[in-house]
Order: structure tokens, then sequence, then C-alpha cells
């Protein structure tokens, strides 16, 4: 039976407006139609699970592109790093995911986390075993000895060595993989690349289906962001 949620205001499907008295059917999980109150079957609160919303907004999720599940809120960068039970993380990415999907991102992109973690807290949310948005997730992210986000366990120093981490993201089921250094797409997987302004101009623009982030200062390069946009790439600044 398809499901009507009825609101005060529901967003356009350019989202640059609001369409007044409207519901927004769903059947299968997807959205079928969005419909003025005055479209609406007779009997829609018979042939329809109906949820009359009252004085809201209705508009679709957000789509939160970068977050860490099971960091610490702290002012000091190195609370990140310091020796934590693995429960006391899966208890706070838990937390953390409920409190992301109220605040109305329906999808989230994890871009570096403990693999235990991310992989527990993803199949639970899938599960619903507990309240959370769809994730994305990458898991630990590739990257040297002692390189960026080292302290969650995926270190590779050799080719070899980055071969057999891509290779474990890969038998692991993550959707993208982070690597701390430029390295090339492999083994049919999207790439977040982690790169920092000293290396922008260096990256090949050629990894298709990839995506850069921590770009925050692109200047007048300002081309190679768009060039990356072109190629299908998601940058996030």
């Amino acid at each position: 039976m398809p499901t009507l949620y009825r609101a005060a205001r529901v967003a356009d499907a350019d989202l640059t407006g609001w369409l007044d008295d409207a519901a927004v059917r769903v059947e299968g999980g997807l959205v079928d139609a969005v419909l003025a109150a005055r479209e609406l079957p007779t009997d829609a609160a018979t042939t329809h699970h109906l949820h009359d919303l009252g004085e809201v907004s209705l508009l679709p999720g957000f789509v939160e592109t970068h977050v860490h599940m099971h960091y610490p809120s702290s002012l000091d960068y190195r609370d990140i790093a310091r020796p934590e039970p693995v429960e006391r993380m899966l208890i706070r990415a838990t937390a953390n995911m409920r409190r992301l999907l109220l605040s109305g991102a329906t999808t989230a992109r994890d871009t570096g986390s403990r693999d235990d973690v991310a992989l527990a807290v993803r199949a639970a949310l899938r599960d619903g075993i507990a309240p959370g948005p769809r994730l994305l997730v990458t898991g630990a992210p590739i990257t040297t000895t002692g390189g960026h986000y080292w302290f969650l366990g995926a270190e590779a120093d050799t080719t070899d060595e980055v071969v057999r981490r891509i290779r474990e993201r890969k038998r692991l089921g993550v959707v993208v993989r982070q690597v701390g250094c430029r390295q090339r797409r492999r083994c049919g997987m999207p790439v977040a690349v982690n790169e920092r302004l000293a290396l922008f101009g260096q990256l090949n623009l050629h990894i298709l289906g990839g995506g850069l982030q921590h770009n925050r200062a692109v200047g007048d390069r300002q081309h190679l962001v768009e060039a990356r946009a072109r190629l299908g790439a998601i940058v996030i600044l």
C-alpha cells in the first residue's frame, strides 16, 4: 500500500520554492509523486498509509559528504588519535548517526573511520537495528606510516603494500577508499584523494569517478577543480 506524507509546505521539484498544502506519495521505498492536497483521492485514508505532518516544511533529505563517525568533538586535534576502547567508539558513532539523521541528512559519506567501527555501524543502520542515514564508508584511509590518520590502521609504504590495502578495502565492501597520498584508481573502486594545496596542481586528472577533499584554498587552480568536475569527480572544498 502506498504511503502519503501531507504537509503545510512541500519543496517543489527544482527546490526553488514551496507547494502549499501538498503531499508526497511513496511506493516501494521511492517517491512516486508530489500532489496538491486537492488532487488526493477521496478515499486516500483507506487506500494509503496517510501521515498528516501538519504545519511543517517537507523537503528531500540532505546528503552529508564528509564525516568521521566515531571521532570525539574536541577542539584539540590530538584527541582523535588517543587510544580509546572500540566499544566507546561504537556507542559514539551510533549516537552521532542518529543525531545526523534527525538533522535532516538521509545519506552520509564517512571518509575515514576504523574498519571495525564503520562497517559495524553501517550494518546496524542497514538492518534497522539503529536509526541513521544511508552510509557510504571508506573504512580506514590508506596512508604512509605515521601519515594522515595513521592511527586508523591502514598504513602502507610501498606499491605492493598499497595494492594489498586496496584489495583489503575491496574485500571489506567499502564504497570508496580514501588515499592519504597520490595513488591511481585500482580494482574498479572510486578514489577519494585527500590533497592539500601544495600537491593540488600535480593531481592526475584522469582518475575518473573519484573525489578531492580538504581543498580550501583553490585560488588560481579553479580550472583544475572545474576539470575534475567535468570528469565526473566530486570536489569537496
